[in-house]
């Protein structure tokens, strides 16, 4: 359970996530409640749910970092020593 606002919406990226539509208390507790139920209800049904980011689990979605990451590193290399 998250919330959600503008245009952030986790709901959108899984089936398992549920967005309430603000942050306030009661609408937190209703949406967890209704979680549990659900729950208790199916217990297996989070197994069936999808994801709709596919890339979510790819292993180097984005394969540049590999390369940023040994650029920084060489520029690392160039800087001074810290002073204590």
């Amino acid at each position: 359970v998250t919330n959600r606002y503008a245009n952030k919406d986790l709901a959108t990226a899984h089936d398992n996530i549920i967005s309430a539509p603000d942050i306030d208390g009661l609408t937190i507790a209703n949406a967890l409640a209704q979680a549990c139920r659900d729950f208790e209800a199916a217990p297996d049904a989070g197994w069936a749910a999808q994801s709709h980011m596919p890339a979510f689990l790819d292993p180097s979605p984005w394969a540049f970092l590999d390369e940023v990451a040994l650029e920084l590193g060489k520029v690392w290399q160039r800087l001074p020593p810290a002073r204590a």
